[in-house]
């Protein structure tokens, strides 16, 4: 995993892209933009290009579910710049439970995100001629800080 910085900032900024180049470690311009229309993210747009590399992109509203540890996830929610925005977040087994811990911020402050209103997971799809890749525990960046996810905290896009 390559932690990949945002280019483009505000409320149409690439936090997105730059996430999907950081977990599934490419390029950011390799990542298709704008994958939102004017008011919203697109999952439709970004899983027709993901079909090419044999996965899908499934998000779920944050709340009570069944998470697998060991696993990059992004998180979408407020930041402190006044809008959603998108990073990448571990799953991992602490004592008996799970916890989220944050990996990557794409926007250059490091902030994070005030709340997560939903997890989104890439899932192989088997794609006839395309090996399905598997993003469950992809090697850490060395030196890279990950901070465990707090009830609340701050980010942008």
């Amino acid at each position: 995993m390559t932690p990949t910085r945002q280019t483009i900032f505000g409320a149409d900024g690439n936090c997105m892209n730059a996430c999907l180049a950081t977990v599934l470690d490419i390029p950011l311009d390799a990542v298709p933009y704008p994958l939102n229309d004017d008011t919203a993210f697109l999952p439709d747009k970004l899983n027709v290009w993901l079909a090419t590399m044999g996965l899908a992109y499934i998000e779920f509203p944050w709340g009570p579910m069944v998470l697998a540890p060991d696993t990059y996830c992004i998180a979408t929610g407020p930041a402190d710049r006044g809008f959603d925005h998108a990073v990448v977040c571990e799953i991992v087994k602490e004592g008996e439970g799970l916890t989220i811990l944050w990996v990557h911020d794409p926007h250059p402050d490091d902030t994070f995100l005030h709340e997560i209103k939903m997890l989104g997971f890439f899932v192989p799809t088997g794609s006839p001629g395309q090996a399905a890749r598997s993003l469950t525990r992809m090697p850490s960046t060395p030196g890279a800080d990950v901070m465990v996810h707090p009830a609340t905290s701050t980010s942008e896009r």
